[in-house]
């Protein structure tokens, strides 16, 4: 890290640098100048919590809070008074008067309604069912495992250190019995001094990739009460409404005893209802209490007791662990941990009640006009763009979950379609007001099939990002969520004013009306769209429809303008919003926009170069012009010292950059054609294919010596694709490549080739699935994944007397070489690489191909062992489930955003205090819009952590790092890249703070996540190891640090080859270990190979190459002593009078041991003669 420079800005400088530039910095620091409080809630039942606040949240905040505090989780119907009076649940709190530290707020029981009363219930059940969210973390579950193993392992260390004790000299007694008794004395020195903890400094290779380790030891569940359903006397009769009554319930407690209970307005209580006579009126022992916690804790003591300890139990984790998150399945759950099935009547009325299916019942919300007044929302300072980012998350976040249960609802049957008459690929579907279709060839309108409707239905949502990132006044998009399940992809879109009750004719007013063949032209329509053509490089341009009319346009073909009944002007079909990839033949193949902006650059550059000399001219003419008006503008008119510099720059002038455009209409229209000069179309044409020669001949080669140089190492799926995208480059020239890396980089290589394989094997497994009937989905994916393992074995063996036997018995019309041979061929079209046989190391990298397969496919299997090896690696039972895989464009904080990256800068810069300052107010941001569980949340929090333990605040430190991967585990998954890395971080951080059990645990699992990621080669997988080395080091275990230094060495040389500053370290290290050990002749010898490293690469006079020197020469001489002593004691032990016996032979030098026995054996044969 670089040192500070001398003139670090303000944070008001720092916001104005990394901010929009149109913020001004002074409005910015206002908003976050926010007052915090530490503030008291009186509740009910007498407890008093403290709570701190901001002047920036609302009564729903506060309320939040107290859901979940330990005391009052379970009360739900209350009002908030401050100062004696009631404040509004939406009230912020900036508007109360007075507030301030310490300010009082008093909790009132409120009178329930009926909504009230079932949200009650709810929330009490999902307490009493003690299961944490279904997108959970377990990092506490690990945390408390961690640190009772490591108290167990300093109680067995201290135990073994008074039993190993040396023991008081006596008198030995001779004879058989005498030697009987030395040898037992002898048992307890042979034990190990120390008794090692299997969870913590043990590393058992076979266990390195076991998914039975993917999740923690479960807890039992305490129980607290049987069951607690609706009554079937439910609803209340009219007269009993009238008195009060919500509902009835009826509650089974652990004494086996029934009661039914009452829900009122005023609260609970017993009734006198039995199953076969309905008598609402209250019990003698009606135990009327506000909460139904109340009720059932006088009607069961052993309630009360358990349910105590639930509270402990449950609110142990960590607050983030317990708050709900708004998308379960975006962390692609593909293991599950086989939680065992129980009983429960309250999931069943769910179920009966069709609840999951219908999100809402009761009411159909216009998802169109929502979206649209929020966008419409002012957005010109920063309070105002916060309030309208948060708006825009939040009805994006409901739209996706709405989404996806409809896109559910549909697969399982519950939807009728609005043109059942049609074949069912294009069926369309609306549910809760959600548009509904299939990216299926159903109306045959795609020459490549279902896998064109599948790729053009993910073009459309890259376009429609890409104009909401552009957020220009005037274009609107509707929202638009791609779910798929079961093979199926669906489109879920918000349904436009007007547009299911107009004719093509009456609602689209500019571009295609049927599919390209006519098109139709809005000059207000135009104008609009040339804001975003500008933005998009796309040139105005004239095309020629089939009935000869000439229009302009400055989009795609197949793009439609539709004028809603509300008003507002919406772009549909944004499948084309960049131009078609000439390298490929297929219609769907695009490049992509982040390349735009590469070849721009580039080109820019170019341009530089060549008017090189008229810049450096123009710019000494600045500086002269400068320096002219410093010393002769008070003297000479400025008009005349105006009229010089044209003069000047009129001698060479330059011409003027223009950024290329790129018309996504020069390429295979079918129905409609470019009209201009010929000149004109040849050169839109041939821009097209000068972008994508610069692809291959320029950016592909770049990644290529980026990966060779070491400037990117992608380690997975994520990271690859992020490192294709951010070049601009589609993931369909992963194999151009992989054929330009070669032979180096074997395991980037294996990578791709991975990824490239279970890309296309995605697609297979898609059409495959839509075959199966709703019965046979765990045969069929079980079948599936068996031929797909199998055959991936099947390619590395060589077997001389012919093809090996698949071993698979036919299924599905289905067998591992037939599944491998539609592999290789798709593979050949869809990413032009031929793949050799043994290519794929399936030993080496099945389970991450499982994996990664199994997630892109909405999969879930039992998190288990598995026998790759076996024939049939997986049963029927072990396909646990399917889950929707969501793609969505996710709304962008710019302002957040622009923090962070400004954080990370200074970071780098050494400016340790500014960046904790910008990624505060990051975090402040994230959580006013996007909520603490959020990505990007959790990497504010995992910068803070390093910025807090690079100033030595190491408590600190680990409170933000628990909480980024908490949010991480909980929002990507427990097996995501950033999750692994930020457990290794976690670690070091508990090494720093003396903790070594517990970061020796947390490294641990940074290393298990990594392998089942990537493969035992995983590039991480190098630094691990030699930072648990150091952990074992430390505290002595110098043999086990020696072992786990070696493998790090090992992966450094397959990633980095054997010439790394690493592998230096590391040898130096395993040098100190066998000092330590009294090895002096290894630790010379590795001590001298990190000489002749750092030797090499810095020479002689660097300080490490003389500090390994005078190692190297220090180790060398104590090993001569250690020879020297050695060959003393063996010649005083020879000269020795001892007599070898039976009991001292084996602490006898060999020859002697030898010498005893060819003595016996002369003595045997000497007494044998005389016989």
């Amino acid at each position: 890290m670089s040192d500070p420079a001398p003139d670090q800005p303000t944070q008001t400088e720092a916001n104005t640098t990394v901010s929009n530039a149109d913020q001004d910095p002074t409005e910015q620091q206002d908003f976050f100048d926010q007052n915090f409080y530490t503030v008291s809630v009186k509740t009910p039942n007498g407890a008093e919590i403290k709570l701190q606040i901001s002047t920036a949240d609302n009564v729903q905040d506060i309320k939040q809070l107290l859901l979940e505090s330990k005391e009052i989780c379970y009360i739900t119907s209350y009002v908030l008074l401050y100062n004696g009076t009631e404040i509004n649940n939406f009230a912020d709190l900036k508007d109360l008067e007075g507030l301030q530290e310490g300010s009082v707020f008093t909790m009132v029981e409120a009178p329930y309604s009926q909504f009230c009363s079932r949200n009650h219930v709810r929330k009490l059940r999902d307490i009493l069912s003690n299961t944490t969210e279904k997108a959970f973390s377990v990092l506490s579950t690990l945390t408390n495992q961690l640190e009772k193993d490591g108290q167990a392992t300093r109680e067995a260390k201290a135990n073994t250190k008074q039993n190993t004790q040396p023991p008081k000299q006596t008198a030995q007694k001779k004879g058989r019995k005498g030697r009987k008794a030395r040898k037992n004395k002898k048992q307890p020195k042979q034990a190990p001094a120390v008794v090692e903890s299997k969870t913590l400094y043990s590393l058992d290779d076979d266990s390195d990739e076991s998914l039975s380790s993917f999740f923690p030891p479960q807890k039992s569940k305490v129980l607290c009460v049987y069951s607690i359903s609706y009554s079937g006397w439910n609803p209340p009769p009219g007269y009993r409404q009238c008195k009060g009554d919500l509902s009835y319930l009826v509650v089974r407690t652990l004494e086996n005893k029934t009661f039914h209970i009452t829900s009122a307005t005023n609260g609970f209580f017993v009734n006198c209802s039995n199953e076969a006579v309905f008598n609402p009126e209250p019990a003698n022992n009606s135990f009327l209490s506000h909460s139904l916690v109340g009720v059932l804790e006088k009607l069961s003591p052993l309630f009360k007791t358990n349910f105590k300890l639930l509270l402990e139990d449950y609110f142990v984790s960590h607050p983030f662990e317990v708050i709900p998150v708004l998308h379960d399945e975006l962390n692609l759950p593909w293991l599950d941990s086989g939680a065992q099935h129980t009983h429960d009547l309250n999931r069943t009325q769910v179920f009966l009640s069709g609840e999951e299916i219908f999100q809402y019942p009761h009411q159909l919300r216009d998802w169109n006009a929502e979206f649209q007044s929020c966008k419409e929302l002012p957005k010109e300072t920063l309070p105002e763009r916060i309030f309208r980012d948060r708006a825009l998350i939040k009805i994006t976040n409901e739209f996706v979950v709405g989404a996806t249960a409809g896109a559910m609802a549909i697969i399982n049957g519950a939807v009728l379609p609005i043109n059942p008459t049609d074949p069912p690929p294009a069926r369309l579907y609306i549910q809760n007001n959600i548009f509904f279709s299939q990216a299926l060839n159903g109306r045959f309108l795609f020459d490549e099939g279902k896998l064109g409707a599948y790729k053009i239905a993910g073009n459309d949502l890259k376009g429609v990002a890409a104009y909401n990132i552009m957020d220009i006044s005037g274009i609107h998009t509707v929202l638009t969520v791609l779910v798929n399940c079961r093979g199926t992809r669906f489109v879920a879109q918000s349904i436009i004013p007007g547009i299911l009750h107009q004719t093509n004719t009456d609602c689209i007013r500019y571009g295609s009306i049927d599919h390209g063949k006519n098109l139709v032209f809005d000059e207000e329509f135009h104008q609009v769209m040339l804001k975003a053509a500008k933005i998009l490089h796309v040139p105005e341009h004239t095309i020629e429809d089939e009935s000869g009319s000439k229009i302009k346009l400055c989009c795609a073909v197949g793009t439609k303008g539709v004028q809603g009944t509300d008003g507002r002007k919406y772009v549909l079909d944004l499948d084309c919003v960049a131009v078609r990839d000439p390298n490929f033949t297929e219609n769907y193949a695009q490049l992509r926009l982040e390349l735009y902006d590469i070849f721009t650059e580039w080109k820019k550059h170019h341009h530089v170069l060549k008017y090189k000399s008229q810049y450096e001219k123009l710019a000494r003419r600045e500086q002269q012009k400068n320096e002219e008006k410093l010393t002769e503008g008070e003297s000479k008119p400025a008009g005349e010292l105006d009229a010089t510099n044209e003069e000047k720059s009129e001698e060479d002038p330059i011409p003027e950059f223009v950024s290329p455009s790129f018309n996504p209409n020069a390429y295979d229209l079918k129905h409609v054609k470019l009209v201009g000069e010929d000149n004109e179309v040849a050169e839109a044409k041939s821009q097209v294919e000068e972008l994508g020669k610069f692809l291959v001949d320029y950016v592909i080669p770049m990644m290529a010596n980026e990966i060779v140089g070491n400037l990117a190492c992608p380690s997975d799926s994520v990271t690859l694709s992020t490192f294709f995208h951010s070049h601009g480059v589609n993931l369909r020239y992963i194999g151009s490549v992989v054929k330009l890396l070669k032979s180096e980089k074997p395991f980037v290589k294996d990578l791709m080739v991975r990824e490239m394989i279970v890309r296309t094997t995605k697609h297979i497994l898609h059409e495959y699935m839509q075959s199966l009937r709703e019965g046979q989905i765990s045969e069929g994916i079980s079948h599936f994944l068996n031929c797909f393992v199998r055959g991936a074995f099947m390619r590395n063996y060589n077997n001389p007397n012919g093809a090996v036997e698949d071993h698979v018995p036919e299924a599905f019309d289905l067998l591992p070489h037939k599944l491998w041979e539609m592999i290789e061929e798709n593979m050949n079209s869809q990413f032009h690489y031929e793949l050799k046989k043994e290519e794929f190391q399936a030993a080496d990298y099945i389970l991450p191909a499982v994996r990664l397969l199994c997630q892109m496919t909405g999969i879930s299997i039992s998190a288990k062992n598995y026998d790759f090896y076996a024939h049939q690696p997986f049963a029927t039972d072990d396909i646990r489930g399917v889950f929707p895989v969501v793609k969505m464009p996710h709304p962008v904080n710019s302002d957040a955003q622009d923090l962070i990256e400004g954080g990370k800068k200074l970071l780098m810069e050494g400016r340790v205090d500014v960046a904790f300052e910008l990624l505060t107010e990051a975090i402040q941001i994230f959580h006013q819009t996007h909520g603490p569980l959020h990505p990007n949340t959790a990497q504010c929090y995992s910068h803070l952590a390093l910025v807090l333990n690079h100033v030595g605040d190491c408590t600190q430190a680990l409170i933000h790092q628990s909480k980024a991967i908490i949010i991480l585990e909980r929002t990507k998954g427990l097996d995501y890249y950033e999750t692994a890395l930020e457990y290794g971080n976690l670690g070091l951080f508990y090494h720093q703070a003396q903790h070594s059990a517990i970061a020796f645990g947390f490294l641990k699992r940074s290393l298990y996540l990594s392998t089942l990621i990537g493969g035992k080669n995983h590039p991480d997988n190098a630094a691990t190891l030699t930072n648990m080395a150091a952990i074992l080091q430390d505290n002595n275990e110098f043999n086990k640090a020696i072992e786990y230094y070696t493998r790090g060495i090992a992966s450094f040389e397959y990633h980095h080859g054997s010439k790394h500053q690493n592998i230096a370290v590391a040898q130096h290290n395993i040098a100190l270990c066998y000092a330590h050990l009294k090895n002096y002749r290894a630790a010379a010898q590795y001590e001298r190979r990190s000489f002749d490293f750092f030797n090499e690469l810095h020479g002689e006079k660097d300080p490490r190459t003389t500090s390994a020197a005078a190692l190297v020469k220090q180790f060398t001489e104590k090993a001569a002593e250690s020879d020297k002593g050695l060959m003393i004691q063996q010649k005083s032990t020879v000269n020795t009078t001892t007599r070898a016996t039976d009991d001292n032979i084996g602490s006898l030098p060999i020859r002697d041991i030898m010498k005893y026995i060819n003595n016996n054996e002369r003595s045997k044969v000497r007494s044998f003669r005389q016989k």
